[in-house]
């Protein structure tokens, strides 16, 4: 006697057929531009990606086509493979497809500036210089330039974490194969992410959309295929969501300040993840500590060793100050940088304008609104939301803000909900 699946609920099969669809269309979008620049291609890689090309259309065709067929018959599970072979078909390959261009083509080509400055950051490293103190012409990173005068020859903006795990996986690989490519760390930490969440939310029957909405994030979707270190901070995001949910205050406290390390707006964590996870003040104390003990001891050597390089190359740049800052500039609706310049308040992209006027206020403003919410209600859910609030305030008024940075934030909001709402359920 064959065991009948249970059945689905429909909401949970119309946001999964929501997700998917969605995403399809997304990737048809980003199949149209691989295309376009794939026409410049030659030789057998050429012919290889248009080749790959057309098989994921058709494959992604043939997905719809089966979900359609099987509107009423799938089971929970078949929706979950679904979502998780559309990962896998319009994230992990094309991110390895991409990896093999950029080693093949050179530098210049398949990757991002900030993926490129890492690498190189850990060279310098490895010689015995201060990655933050240096600039970057005649390197790999002005090849991608053009031998341009930008800020990113000037100012290295992550924090040491990047440069300090890129350094020994660069020398291995360039010592054993003789190339290397920062998404020899980037994809399996996001298969890394994708598999934890996969297994930590077994039963829960909402699994499938969640993963959907957070590894398909059409925000995120292009940076996975180029590397940017949002990805690893993910990961670190997964194993602090996963040491929260099971009440372990201490490998929370870690993974968020590793976070911290990766990227310097997640020092916002240490507020709302002390709220959630601490009821006494000594356990505050002892956890802030912890943070605090896990972040200072890799970024104070790098600061100690020239602390007004390190300030103007993760701050000071970015706020508009020094001889080399970044420029205004912001995409609607993502931030008013652009806003100010369109109505004349600065004389250039260059220009300093004090955005920390309107900046400081709001964020703070949002913190206690935020805070307030979470001494009612504390969740994992409504700790990660306040995060994401008060971070995606401070970089809505920002000088530069990314559409992909609030595309990690709803991402990693989503993360913590998946946790919170399914270790209710799996209980």
């Amino acid at each position: 006697m064959v065991d009948t699946p249970p059945p689905v609920d429909p909401k949970v099969r119309k946001g999964s057929a929501a997700v998917l669809i969605l995403a399809s269309f997304w990737n048809v979008h980003l199949l149209h531009r691989f295309s376009s620049q794939a026409e410049s291609l030659t030789g057998r890689f050429g012919g290889l990606v248009r080749f790959s090309l057309g098989a994921t259309l058709v494959l992604m065709i043939l997905g719809l086509l089966l979900a359609g067929i099987g509107w009423r018959r799938l089971a929970a599970r078949h929706w979950e493979f679904l979502i998780a072979g559309l990962f896998v078909l319009m994230v992990v390959v094309p991110a390895l497809g991409k990896t093999t261009g950029r080693l093949l083509l050179g530098p210049e080509r398949m990757s991002l500036d900030p993926i490129i400055q890492v690498e190189v950051a850990a060279g310098m490293l490895a010689q015995g210089k201060n990655p933050y103190a240096e600039t970057y012409f005649g390197t790999d990173l002005g090849r991608w330039n053009s031998g341009g005068d930008l800020p990113a020859m000037y100012h290295l903006v992550y924090p040491p974490l990047p440069v300090v795990v890129t350094l020994p996986f660069r020398e291995f690989c360039l010592r054993t194969v003789g190339v290397y490519d920062s998404r020899f760390l980037l994809i399996p930490a996001l298969i890394a992410a994708f598999v934890l969440c996969w297994r930590a939310w077994r039963g829960w029957p909402w699994r499938g959309v969640f993963l959907g909405m957070v590894f398909l994030n059409p925000l995120l979707v292009s940076d996975f295929h180029v590397g940017r270190w949002d990805t690893l901070i993910l990961l670190l995001w997964v194993l602090a969501m996963r040491s929260a949910a099971a009440g372990q205050g201490r490998g929370m406290a870690v993974w968020l300040a590793l976070g911290a390390l990766t990227k310097t707006t997640l020092l916002a964590s240490a507020l709302m993840g002390v709220i959630y996870i601490c009821r006494t003040r000594r356990e505050a104390l002892f956890w802030l500590g912890l943070f605090g003990a896990v972040f200072l001891s890799l970024f104070l050597p790098f600061f100690l060793w020239n602390p007004r390089e390190m300030y103007l190359d993760l701050f000071g740049a970015t706020q508009g100050i020094g001889p080399h800052p970044f420029p205004i500039t912001s995409t609607p609706p993502f931030g008013i940088a652009s806003l100010v310049l369109t109505l004349g308040w600065a004389a250039s992209p260059e220009a300093y304008f004090p955005f920390w006027i309107l900046q400081f206020p709001a964020t703070l403003a949002t913190a206690g609104v935020r805070v307030r919410a979470l001494l009612k209600d504390r969740t994992l859910e409504k700790a990660a939301i306040g995060f994401a609030c008060i971070v995606g305030v401070y970089l809505f008024f920002n000088r530069y803000s990314d559409p992909s940075w609030f595309g990690a934030l709803a991402s990693m909001a989503l993360l913590a909900s998946g946790y919170d709402r399914s270790s209710r359920v799996t209980k």
